[in-house]
């Protein structure tokens, strides 16, 4: 009973968590939320699906057992009786079939950004095969990442589509390159431009490790890696998405709310692979838009002083 009633108090006492053993964690973008909501189904019918073939067992074992002075009980199968135990778990794998097929479908729609979100953000996307945003646009942006340094890619923000961000793998840091370079500052309600034909792919705003979004605004990644296989995986953002060295996979999110969702790589990648963490901030728009303006404005002027001391051959630490 003392056992039972700390128990009991432990439970009572117990700070809220966002996952249990075997509660994934909280959604906060639509596709996560299909995916929660394909685990719950998944494992309600796995729970009774075990139920029913364990009582089974348990009824046949009660009732054929052998008794003291008398024979068990026997059962033969007649004509259809394996028969009418396979149509219902048959019925029960075609309908997880469609369940599957349509959770899919739906997790390739994705609503136009809300009332908090970037205004320019508004298009129909898909897990990983990115769909109805402009299948153009995403083959150009693929193509400027297999021939660019794969290290800086250079895809652009799709007019009047979802915010689009390059993450960047390698070992063992993740780097984000958003639309815009140093010297080009955004506008309210506007993406800040970035010219595929103008420019180097140097002049990209990046930031490492943690990806910085607005709010209610669908976002594109395009995912790839420089070295070996890495894995994009946020929880509470949606699924897991490889990065393969010379291939570029794309999916997406709409965080429904501000905070810090952290992730981690799920591929192993060398010793240092315990340190591949990616976080991703979502912020409001005004917020978004003040740190990408902030850093540009500080990767310009670092490029420029870094240009300077090559120029002048004045390099602190160092020699002419």
């Amino acid at each position: 009973m003392l056992l039972l009633a700390l128990g009991a108090a432990a439970l009572a006492l117990a700070p809220a968590a966002e996952a249990s053993i075997i509660s994934p964690r909280a959604a906060h973008s639509p596709n996560a939320d299909d995916i929660r909501t394909s685990y719950w189904v998944m494992l309600i019918v796995a729970v009774l699906i075990a139920i029913a073939i364990n009582g089974a067992l348990i009824a046949a074992v009660v009732r054929f057992r052998a008794r003291r002075g008398s024979a068990p009980a026997r059962i033969e199968a007649g004509r259809g009786f394996f028969l009418r135990a396979a149509v219902p778990l048959g019925v029960v794998a075609i309908a997880l079939f469609i369940f599957g097929v349509v959770m899919t479908v739906k997790s390739q729609e994705v609503a136009s950004a809300g009332p908090d979100g970037l205004s320019a953000a508004a298009a129909e996307t898909a897990q990983v095969g990115v769909s109805g945003v402009s299948q153009q646009a995403l083959s150009d942006a693929t193509q400027e990442l297999r021939n660019t340094q794969p290290s800086v890619p250079t895809s652009n923000p799709v007019k009047g589509g979802p915010l689009m961000i390059d993450a960047v793998a390698q070992q063992w840091v993740w780097r984000f390159f958003y639309p815009g370079g140093p010297g080009q500052t955004s506008k309210a309600g506007a993406i800040p431009p970035y010219s595929s034909t103008g420019g180097r792919p140097g002049n990209r705003t990046y930031s490492v490790n943690e990806l910085v979004v607005p709010v209610d605004t669908p976002v594109v990644l395009n995912i790839t890696s420089t070295d070996v296989m890495h894995r994009w995986f946020v929880p509470a953002l949606g699924g897991q998405v490889d990065a393969v060295p010379g291939s570029t996979s794309h999916t997406w999110f709409k965080a429904d709310s501000t905070g810090l969702y952290p992730g981690q790589s799920t591929m192993f990648s060398g010793a240092g692979y315990s340190a591949a963490r990616m976080w991703v901030r979502v912020v409001s728009v005004p917020d978004y838009q003040a740190f990408l303006e902030k850093q540009t404005h500080e990767l310009g002027a670092a490029q420029a002083y870094v240009q300077n001391a090559q120029n002048t051959g004045n390099i602190p630490g160092g020699t002419p």
